[in-house]
């Protein structure tokens, strides 16, 4: 389903704290990345991946951003 705002566009956010057992309770559909660094992510499938040196936005379907092997700060997640 399309958004009322345009293909693909963003309709909430919010900054994440990085956590090994807290899950993000949105529909994410993007990851940005303020300060570099890497990103460890669980993916909405299940499948764990780092992202080395991410910065800036990322489209990805994350449902959580690990604290283990992640350097990257100034995290927002988007939907």
């Amino acid at each position: 389903m399309l958004d009322p705002y345009g293909v693909g566009s963003a309709t909430g956010a919010m900054s994440v704290t990085p956590s090994d057992t807290d899950e993000i309770d949105k529909n994410v559909h993007g990851v940005f990345v303020g300060v570099a660094g890497d990103l460890a992510v669980v993916m909405k499938d299940e499948q764990e991946v780092v992202f080395k040196g991410a910065s800036g936005l990322l489209p990805i379907c994350a449902k959580k951003i690990k604290a283990s092997g992640t350097t990257a700060t100034d995290i927002v997640v988007v939907w």
